[in-house]
């Protein structure tokens, strides 16, 4: 399967994990937002998010780097890098759900996550999709079947850096202009009807 049809498939997870996170909020089961953003709040924690501050800009990148290597390093399973984007969709859903009972609409909340969000998950989409396709093509390569794992793994630092570049720009967005984009929303909380 090809990066670009892998890049769609994850894509494709992000939004399926997404609506089921909006779901979640509108069924209004606390408990289960509460497990579910009690796990990213102890993560956000260790981030100790300040907006405006270039310490959580190193955070942010650091932990979202984290994110990416992982992905790309349990693309060996083949299966992993799938369920990553897709959490990060449930968890996006949950947050844009929860944004809404503040007042936004659907359409704000999601505009409120797009400064940083555009090169963040570009990069999450990114590394899920070349791990996936490392993972693929090394038991392909495993059974003797194809022998494109090598060419695959050669493009790796050329991987990395995109994600490495995309990732830096998301942690300085999502730390000194996002906090500002969603400072103003929630005080205009712009009816959009969706």
């Amino acid at each position: 399967m090809s990066l670009k049809k892998l890049m769609a498939l994850m894509i494709f997870l992000f939004l399926i994990g997404g609506i089921l996170g909006y779901l979640i909020v509108l069924s209004g089961q606390s408990d289960l937002i509460s497990q579910l953003i009690g796990g990213v709040g102890e993560k956000a924690k260790t981030i100790n998010f300040k907006p405006f501050s270039p310490s959580s800009v190193l955070a942010i990148f650091v932990n979202n780097l984290t994110v990416s290597l992982i992905s790309i390093l349990s693309g060996l399973t083949a299966v992993i890098p799938s369920f990553i984007v897709l959490a990060n969709g449930i968890i996006t859903g949950l947050v844009v759900g929860l944004l809404t009972q503040e007042g936004l609409s659907v359409f704000s909340g999601i505009l409120s996550l797009m400064p940083h969000g555009i090169f963040e998950l570009t990069a999450i989409f990114l590394s899920a999709a070349y791990g996936t396709s490392l993972g693929v093509n090394f038991w392909k390569f495993m059974f003797r079947r194809e022998n494109n794992f090598f060419d695959v793994l050669k493009k790796m630092p050329k991987y990395v850096l995109n994600i490495v570049i995309l990732l830096i720009i998301a942690a300085v967005i999502e730390v000194f202009i996002s906090p500002l984009v969603l400072q103003f929303l929630l005080n205009s909380k712009t009816p959009v009807p969706i």
